[in-house]
């Protein structure tokens, strides 16, 4: 899945294929529990969550990867934990939905609601 047209995020998790779906269900999950106050939607056809200061997160099920899309400045920070994984400026990409470091997802989420606003 490249670009989604789902109207909301439970119809997006609904048109994944069946093994991506529980990993995207938890990600979500984590960016509720986390993202405290961040309004959620679909945008750039993922489920994406954003505070009116400027902070988004966004994920996304891509073709070969799950990517989870954050500040710069959050990925910046935890570089070093992310040996093995694609990582652009503000994507850090799981090549396998079975095997996604879920305490790094959460420290990427946590610190991506405590980012100073608008970067």
């Amino acid at each position: 899945m490249v670009q989604s047209r789902a109207p909301d995020i439970a119809a997006y998790v609904r048109e994944l294929p069946a093994d991506r779906r529980p990993a995207v269900e938890r990600m979500v999950a984590l960016a509720r529990q986390h993202l405290v106050g961040f309004q959620e939607r679909m945008e750039y056809g993922m489920p994406y969550f954003s505070a009116g200061d400027g902070k988004a997160v966004g994920i996304a099920s891509q073709v070969q990867y799950l990517a989870l899309y954050v500040d710069p400045a959050v990925v910046a920070a935890h570089r070093p934990k992310m040996r093995g994984l694609k990582v652009g400026k503000s994507c850090v990409r799981f090549p396998d939905a079975e095997r996604v470091d879920w305490a790094l997802v959460e420290a990427l989420l946590r610190d991506a609601a405590r980012a100073p606003a608008g970067r």
